[in-house]
């Protein structure tokens, strides 16, 4: 019996399938962890947010079709890149009497692509949901074990950055800068992008109110002003953002 159903390879995500296996389950309802179906004690999975620098994403929003469409390629092998990197590093699962044993595994991994900030700026980035659901060399399920998902996921962060600036320079020639930990590339109007900066705002509004500066404060400060989400369709907030684009000398 094939447990991993197909899985494996890449293709589009079937809502109800991935719900079963976000539980622990495959598609026909057998369970693939020892405590499948416990959503108060098990984890069921990691959500990693791969999110492109803001004047990546000012590109994306107000160049023509085609080059936009260049820099979401870009953005999705860099996000890959970061993927294989998790499953070559961190995909280990326990077996055995105790769970004494590790052996090595492959992620099941879920990638959802938005192209906004919850300010509605544009914001391309795709959460990266990590089942805790891997399937061994033999093909047998189990748990994933986190403690070294934890140790990679920075690196994966870091990874995903310098995958994305390399794609970038190959398939438009673009300039890039270095910014602290992460990059920019060179040339984007910077009064584009503290406008579509929005969120970045709230945050540190709120940080300067409650007077902390810690990434951890940070955190919670994002948790505290998020908006609701408004599904908005992606071609109208193109012709919304080409005509903020426009008036700003675009």
């Amino acid at each position: 019996r094939d447990l991993t159903s197909g899985l494996l390879e890449p293709r589009e995500v079937d809502k109800e399938i991935f719900t079963k296996l976000f539980e622990g389950f495959d598609a026909k309802g057998y369970p693939l962890v020892q405590n499948a179906g416990d959503l108060e004690n098990r984890k069921a999975g990691w959500d990693l947010t791969f999110s492109a620098p803001k004047s990546v994403s000012v590109l994306w929003s107000l160049l023509p079709k085609e080059q936009g469409a260049e820099i979401r390629a870009a953005h999705e092998a860099a996000v890959k890149a970061a993927c294989a990197y998790m499953e070559d590093h961190a995909a280990w699962t326990r077996r055995g009497k105790l769970g004494t044993t590790f052996a090595k595994a492959k992620l099941v991994v879920g990638l959802f692509e938005h192209g906004t900030s919850r300010a509605g700026d544009p914001q391309l980035h795709t959460h990266a949901l990590f089942l805790n659901v891997v399937v061994r060399e033999d093909g047998s399920t189990g748990s994933l074990y986190g403690r070294d998902f934890y140790r990679h996921k920075m690196a994966a962060g870091a990874l995903y950055r310098v995958e994305l600036a390399s794609q970038l320079q190959k398939r438009l020639g673009l300039e890039i800068q270095q910014v602290s930990r992460w990059f920019e590339v060179r040339g984007v109007d910077a009064g584009l992008i503290q406008h579509w900066s929005k969120r970045r705002k709230e945050i540190e509004t709120a940080l300067y109110e409650c007077g902390y500066s810690s990434p951890r404060a940070a955190e919670k400060a994002a948790l505290a002003t998020r908006h609701t989400k408004i599904h908005v369709a992606r071609e109208k907030l193109f012709d919304e953002w080409a005509e903020v684009g426009e008036r700003m000398g675009w």
